[in-house]
């Protein structure tokens, strides 16, 4: 299983293995106002929808 995890993982009964260090972006809509903007803080962004959870 593939998946992003919270750091630290503290899971003692299972493994993980780091395999890739990407950073994450932000796809938006070319029309959205963020799209205009340059380094948008996740602060701003936290309360609309995710695709995945933004607690991650």
């Amino acid at each position: 299983m593939l998946g992003v995890i919270p750091q630290p993982f503290t899971e003692e009964d299972l493994g993980a293995d780091i395999l890739f260090n990407e950073p994450f972006v932000v796809v938006v809509a070319r029309k959205s106002r963020w799209a205009r903007q340059r380094g948008t803080d996740l602060a701003e962004l936290i309360d609309l929808p995710w695709v995945i959870d933004a607690d991650l």
